[in-house]
């Protein structure tokens, strides 16, 4: 009997506490395996520098994840930008004052530049500056990608600092920003140029564009630089000389042929064969330009001279007796017609310089704009003290 009951019981024993142990590790090992952490990092069940390794799938969701947040960064940004009104300088045009007859210049007040609509110009000044500045402006989306990106990659390597801006990039800032230098500030540009490329059209776009750069000459826009540099209004210019423009615009002062006539020689030539590339010129026709010749350039003095005195008692005339103050004389582009006779202003300045050297002087205090001596020469004496003039925009 008892050999029989532990026969009986052994077994069982046994069974039991085999099943209990394996049941008890079957269920720890489920319930560790529930518990797997959100990023497997360091990475578990590894050892040794594989341990710190991350594995491919952290790698890509990581990537991932970075890319997702950035893309909502940028599309909310684009979303939220709104194009502002454009920059004061951008739309500020030379104010011109005529003598009597309405025809003859005697000055000019504010900054150097006159409007001039796209639909007047010969399609080849347009031309030559697609080519010169952004080849692919009829079809890209306001931003050149892989000019950004070429010069970024140039930019980290040292090299001479470059911005990659199309011809709407280039238009945004000095139309609506201002200069941008800064990353953040290129970045806030080239959204601007996407938003403007949804919704300006293209020619207005590069109407803007050829109104607002600078060319150099203290010329601001093509029309004030046509005649700065050849002595005719844009809508006459000629395909040489519309390549000589569209060549120098990335440094004007530095290429413009009095200053560097090899250098202002070689970029025309590269706008010449860019728009042959372009399709815009024949290899013909472009075989056939000369590089054109430039007028002289002085730059001017506004309130030097005779003429200088004149142009000054104007001035107070029109800011004094009218609505129109310093700063919207200086702007807004206003034509303004005198009372003075050219002849006979002339004539004035002949007899003025028979007199004798004592004769006295007359010429009063000059405003504080000019620098030169509140007592002048006897010459001054040839200018009127008062002068009558009517502004029109």
């Amino acid at each position: 009997m008892r050999a029989s009951a532990r026969a009986s019981t052994g077994p069982g024993s046994r069974g039991g506490r085999g099943a209990g142990s394996r049941g008890g590790r079957g269920a720890g090992s489920r319930a560790n395996a529930g518990k797997r952490r959100l990023f497997d990092y360091p990475r578990s069940g590894k050892t040794g520098i594989r341990r710190w390794l991350p594995s491919w799938r952290l790698v890509l969701g990581s990537v991932l994840a970075v890319g997702a947040l950035g893309f909502g960064v940028v599309a909310a940004a684009y979303l939220t930008t709104q194009i502002p009104k454009p920059d004061d300088f951008a739309k500020a045009q030379t104010t011109t004052v005529y003598y009597s007859d309405s025809k003859t210049v005697m000055g000019t007040f504010g900054v150097k530049r006159e409007l001039i609509k796209i639909a007047d110009l010969p399609d080849h000044v347009g031309n030559a500056v697609v080519a010169s500045e952004d080849r692919t402006f009829w079809k890209n989306s306001g931003v050149s990608f892989t000019g950004i990106g070429r010069a970024l990659l140039n930019n980290v390597r040292g090299g001479r600092q470059q911005g990659g801006s199309t011809i709407t990039q280039q238009y945004a800032e000095r139309y609506y920003l201002g200069t941008t230098t800064s990353y953040t500030g290129k970045f806030k540009e080239a959204l601007l140029a996407l938003k403007i490329d949804q919704q300006q059209d293209k020619k207005q776009i590069l109407e803007n564009y050829l109104n607002t750069i600078y060319f150099g000459r203290d010329s601001y826009g093509i029309e004030a630089a046509a005649k700065a540099y050849f002595g005719v209004s844009a809508k006459n210019l000629t395909v040489s000389q519309s390549a000589l423009l569209a060549g120098i615009i990335p440094s004007p002062n530095n290429w413009d042929p009095r200053k560097d006539p090899a250098e202002a020689k070689i970029r025309w030539q590269r706008v010449l064969d860019y728009m042959v590339l372009g399709g815009t010129l024949t290899q013909a026709e472009s075989a056939a330009q000369v590089f054109p010749k430039t007028i002289e350039y002085a730059r001017r003095d506004t309130y030097g001279g005779p003429t200088g005195y004149i142009l000054d008692a104007v001035r107070r005339e029109i800011t004094t007796r009218t609505a129109i103050s310093e700063e919207e004389l200086d702007v807004q582009g206003f034509k303004i017609v005198t009372t003075i006779n050219p002849a006979t202003q002339q004539a004035a300045v002949a007899a003025a310089a028979t007199m004798p050297k004592d004769a006295p002087r007359t010429c009063g205090r000059r405003s504080s704009r000019s620098t030169r001596p509140t007592a002048r020469s006897w010459r001054c004496m040839a200018a009127p003290t008062t002068s009558s003039a009517r502004a029109t925009p």
